[in-house]
């Protein structure tokens, strides 16, 4: 293509300057890994997944419950509740869980 055509597109043609500045990308090199956030584990994870793990349990029991002890509308506000605990507390857990290679 000519140098015309690649002006006409706005186009500037570049050559890197031997000498001059280069750029460094931010991140691990070659010799670098980089670890997942189940490698980063700290203290207070071992918490957050048995307090998920309690959700899990009393939104399921609470769920299955709920049938006999409410009726009608409170019966359907029980159920949404504790099924929107149950979906994101298992969310979680597979979010968090430890991956093995």
């Amino acid at each position: 293509m000519g140098e015309r055509a690649a002006e006409a597109r706005g186009v500037a043609d570049y050559t890197p300057d031997p000498g001059g500045p280069t750029l460094a990308l931010a991140g691990p090199g070659p010799a670098e890994s980089i670890t997942s956030a189940a490698e980063q584990q700290t203290p207070e994870r071992p918490a957050m997944k048995f307090l998920l793990w309690l959700v899990l349990a009393v939104g399921v029991l609470v769920n299955a419950f709920s049938s006999f002890a409410f009726d009608g509308t409170r019966e359907v506000v029980v159920s949404v509740v504790t099924g929107a605990a149950v979906i994101g507390s298992i969310t979680a857990l597979v979010l968090t869980r430890e991956r093995h290679p």
